[in-house]
C-alpha cells in the first residue's frame, strides 16, 4: 500500500513529499516511443477517433498527386489523407457498444434531419449518376469523386463525430489543430505574394497546375478552397483566443493581422463576403470573441479609409466592382441552370450534364460572356440544375438544419461551466454559413476538405449539446426531492 501511495504521488506533473517540501516539482520523464504508445494505449476509443480527426483535417490540406513521395499507387492510389480516413473508420467500428442503461438525451429534430437527409441525397445523386452515364465520358472517375466529397465523406465525419464524447480537453485540442492549419495557410498565402521561394510545399508555385493563378490559392491550388478553410480556421482561432489578455493579446491581433492579409490576397469576392460574415456573426452574438472583433472591424474601417489596399479602398475601384467579365459569367450561369430546372424540374438533366447540355439553355443578352465552357460556378443552383427539385431539396435541407443545430446548441450552452463550449457551436456555425455564402458562387463538390470541415463541426457541436442536456437532465435529478 505505502509503495503504490509513494508511487502515485510521484507521478509526472505531481511533486514528491520531498519536493513537494522545498516548492520543487519532479520532471517529467522525456518522451520515448515506448511511453508515446503507452499513452496511445491508455487512450479511450473516443479520444483516439478525435486525435485521428485532427490528423485527418491536416492531411486534407495537400494535393498528393503533385508529391510522389507520398502518392503511393498500387492499382488504387493510396493518399495519406484517405489512410488516416481509413484509421477512422476502423477505430469507429472496433468501438465497443456503450453498457446498457446508459442511453444519452436524444439531439433534436435537426440533428437528425442532417443525417437523414444526407442518406437522401446520396440516393439522389448516385441514381442520377448512374442513369445518366455517370463518368462514361472521362478517362477518370471525376464525378465519383465528387460524389466521395459530398455526401459520404462530411455524411460519414458527421455520423461519427455526433456520437463520440467530446471533453472540453478533446475540444481545446480540435481548436488548436485548426489554428495551427489556420498559421499556416496565412503565412502560405503572404509568402505566395512576397516570398514565393519560402512557400511549402513548392507545387503551389508551379506554374500550369490548380486554378486561379495569380491569386493566393495555397496548398489547394484554389483560392475559393484556400480561403473557405482560412475563413473556418480563423473563426477556431479567434475562439480559442477569444479570452487571451496581456502579451497574449497582442500576439492574438497579430495573427489577426496575417489572417486579414491572407483573405485580402486571396482576391475572392465570395472570401471577403464570407469573412464579413464571420466578423458581423462575432460582433452581433454575446460571446468574449466581440472583443477582439471590434478592434478587428476599427482596423478594417481605418485601411478602408486610408487606402491601405488598393482592392479595398474608398478612394478607388475595389474588388467588387472589378474583373466584371466574371460577374456576368455568373449570371449567364444562373440563368443557364434555371433553364435547365424548368424543362427538368423534378429529375434534373442528370448528375455532371452541365458540360454537355448547356448549349441547349443558353441564354441571349449577355455581351461578354459567349459560352459557359469554363463549367457550373454554383452548388445550389447546379445541383439544381442537374438533380431536380430532389436533390436541390435535400441538398438545402442538409445546410439549414446543420445551421438550426449549430443554433440550438448555442441557446442551450448557457453558464459559465459551458462557455467554452458555447464558443465552439459558434464556430461551427460560421463554417456552416461560410458553406453557404461559398456554394452560391462555387461549386464546392469538386472540394473535399471544405465539405468535410463544416459538417464534421456540426457533429462535434451535436455532441457537447447532448452532453449539456444529459448534465442539466443529472443535475436537476440530483436536486429533486427523494
Amino acid at each position: 500500500m505505502l509503495v503504490g501511495k509513494i508511487k502515485n504521488e510521484l507521478r509526472p506533473g505531481l511533486k514528491s513529499p520531498v519536493a513537494a517540501r522545498v516548492g520543487k516539482p519532479v520532471r517529467e520523464p522525456k518522451p520515448t516511443v515506448a511511453r508515446i504508445i503507452g499513452r496511445a494505449k491508455a487512450l479511450t476509443p473516443d479520444e483516439k477517433l478525435i486525435r485521428l480527426f485532427c490528423v485527418w483535417m491536416f492531411l486534407q490540406c495537400f494535393q498528393y498527386k503533385y508529391m510522389p513521395v507520398f502518392n503511393w499507387n498500387i492499382g488504387l492510389s493510396f493518399f495519406p489523407d484517405r489512410i488516416a480516413f481509413g484509421a477512422i473508420l476502423v477505430t469507429y467500428l472496433g468501438r465497443p457498444a456503450a453498457p446498457k442503461g446508459s442511453e444519452k438525451p436524444k439531439a433534436g429534430f435537426a440533428a437528425a434531419m442532417v443525417g437523414l437527409l444526407m442518406v437522401t441525397y446520396f440516393v439522389v445523386v448516385t441514381l442520377s449518376y448512374l442513369t445518366s452515364g455517370g463518368d462514361a465520358e472521362n478517362q477518370a472517375f471525376r464525378l465519383l469523386t465528387t460524389i466521395f466529397n459530398f455526401p459520404v465523406w462530411p455524411g460519414v465525419a458527421y455520423a461519427i463525430a455526433r456520437r463520440l464524447d467530446h471533453s472540453r480537453e478533446s475540444i481545446d485540442r480540435i481548436l488548436k489543430w485548426l489554428s495551427g492549419i489556420c498559421i499556416y495557410l496565412a503565412i502560405t498565402n503572404i509568402c505566395e505574394h512576397f516570398f514565393p521561394k519560402l512557400v511549402i510545399p513548392s507545387y503551389i508555385m508551379r506554374d500550369g497546375i490548380g486554378i486561379h493563378f495569380g491569386r493566393a490559392r495555397g496548398p489547394f491550388l484554389s483560392s475559393v478552397t484556400d480561403g473557405g478553410i482560412l475563413l473556418v480556421t480563423f473563426a477556431a482561432l479567434a475562439c480559442m483566443m477569444a479570452e487571451w489578455t496581456g502579451i497574449k493579446r497582442m500576439i492574438t491581433l497579430m495573427l489577426y493581422g496575417f489572417v486579414v492579409l491572407a483573405v485580402y490576397f486571396t482576391e475572392t469576392r465570395a472570401i471577403w463576403l464570407g469573412f464579413a460574415a464571420i466578423m458581423a456573426t462575432t460582433l452581433l452574438l454575446k460571446t468574449p470573441m466581440r472583443r477582439n472583433s471590434m478592434v478587428l472591424a476599427c482596423l478594417l474601417v481605418v485601411g478602408f479609409f486610408s487606402g491601405a489596399g488598393s482592392k479595398f479602398s474608398s478612394g478607388e475601384d475595389t474588388l467588387f466592382s472589378r474583373r466584371q467579365q466574371t460577374v456576368e459569367y455568373r449570371y449567364a450561369n444562373y440563368e443557364t441552370t434555371y433553364n435547365m430546372f424548368k424543362d427538368h424540374w423534378l429529375f434534373g438533366v442528370g448528375y455532371g450534364r452541365f458540360l454537355h447540355e448547356w448549349d441547349k439553355y443558353f441564354p441571349t443578352g449577355f455581351s461578354q460572356v459567349r459560352e459557359l465552357e469554363d463549367g457550373n460556378h454554383s452548388s445550389l443552383l447546379g445541383i439544381l440544375a442537374e438533380l431536380g427539385i430532389l436533390g436541390f431539396l435535400s441538398y438545402g435541407g442538409i445546410i439549414l438544419f446543420s445551421f438550426l443545430v449549430c443554433l440550438r446548441a448555442y441557446w442551450h450552452l448557457k453558464g459559465e461551466q459551458w462557455a467554452y463550449e458555447r464558443r465552439f457551436a459558434l464556430v461551427g456555425l460560421v463554417a456552416v454559413l461560410c458553406f453557404f455564402i461559398l456554394g452560391l458562387t462555387s461549386d464546392l463538390r469538386w472540394d473535399q476538405m471544405f465539405d468535410v470541415i463544416g459538417f464534421w463541426l456540426t457533429g462535434v457541436v451535436s455532441s457537447l449539446d447532448v452532453k449539456s442536456q444529459a448534465a442539466r437532465i443529472e443535475e436537476s435529478s440530483a436536486l429533486a426531492p427523494a
